[in-house]
């Protein structure tokens, strides 16, 4: 799956609203409190259990404002929570924002910056509680989503002040995670905002996968990344590179023993859309549950092959 773009006019009002309330917080160092933004924008935070839909529909059965009650059919939201896998919502009429307390704490920064986002988007308002054909399609339900996740990245990364430290770091691992503990965000939206940000004159990509030797039965050899996440340049240039060269690389130079930790580098040839080859150098890190590559151009040209260099 690669990062999908949000871009010309619905991006400049997604970072307008971002803007707006980060002007709040002026002066503010990372990493952002979700808490006081939530109680800045007059949101309400409440938390429930997948694991209980049968309290989770008699909950928002009884929101009300006033004597009004907001949700006419929970059940609509509760088959939403279902054939979606939505771990997180925002109810735009009741203002509150509705988080799966059975999500890891490491994940709710994420699910409560990516409702914050739903919430500070004008237009959301009309598909987020709508039940017609077009507004609960995937396609349209991938473009909302797609938009709160631009928001949620411009807000806890401080917009454009998390661009300027990634430029002013070397492109590897040991930067995302430093910027990963500076922002307070997870490893891997940090490492997702580090590539998309990146502004550098030469391309970089990055993959989330598991083991590269290590697959279980939910591995897809046609789909082998969980998420491909490419700088605007590698976008550009590299528009023809799969999924499978990718993994194919890194599985080039990862040991098959080890389970944790760094995992080696490898130089590797890529061609761009022109078929002239570039070589990248890949590293990678294997966490508990996810193995992440980060591959940089280095050089105009090459003709080597792939070669292991750690």
């Amino acid at each position: 799956m690669k990062n999908p773009l949000v871009t010309g006019n619905e991006a400049k009002d997604i970072d307008d609203a971002v803007g707006r309330v980060l002007a709040e917080f002026k002066g503010y160092e990372p990493p952002l409190d979700l808490h006081r933004v939530i109680d800045h924008l007059k949101l309400d935070l409440e938390y429930y259990s997948t694991k209980n839909l049968t309290g989770f529909r008699e909950m928002v059965h009884k929101l009300k404002v006033g004597t009004k009650q907001i949700v006419q059919r929970p059940m609509l939201l509760v088959d939403a929570i279902r054939s979606l896998e939505l771990r997180a919502l925002y109810l735009p009429d009741a203002k509150k924002i509705l988080v799966d307390r059975d999500l890891h704490k490491l994940q709710y920064r994420w699910a409560e910056g990516h409702e914050i986002g739903h919430s500070i988007i004008w237009w959301h308002k009309d598909y987020l509680m709508g039940d017609s054909d077009q507004e609960l399609s995937p396609a349209c339900h991938a473009v909302i989503e797609a938009e709160a996740n631009y928001a949620c990245g411009r807000l806890i990364f401080f917009q454009d002040r998390f661009v300027k430290d990634t430029m002013s770091l070397p492109v590897c691992m040991e930067s995302v995670v430093t910027l990963h503990k500076r922002y307070g965000n997870t490893l891997k939206s940090t490492f997702w905002r580090f590539i998309e940000s990146h502004r550098g004159s030469k391309a970089i990509v990055g993959m989330i996968t598991g083991h590269p030797h290590l697959t279980d039965s939910n591995f897809d050899p046609v789909k082998p990344c969980k998420y491909t996440i490419q700088s605007p340049l590698f976008r550009q240039k590299f528009s023809g590179t799969t999924e499978l060269q990718l993994f194919s690389a890194i599985r080039s130079y990862c040991p098959r023993w080890k389970k944790r930790g760094p995992m080696g580098s490898g130089e590797v040839a890529l061609c761009d859309s022109n078929g002239d080859k570039h070589e990248f150098v890949f590293e990678s890190f294997q966490t508990a549950y996810d193995l992440f590559s980060i591959g940089r151009e280095t050089t105009k040209e090459t003709s080597r092959t792939v070669r292991v260099i750690a």
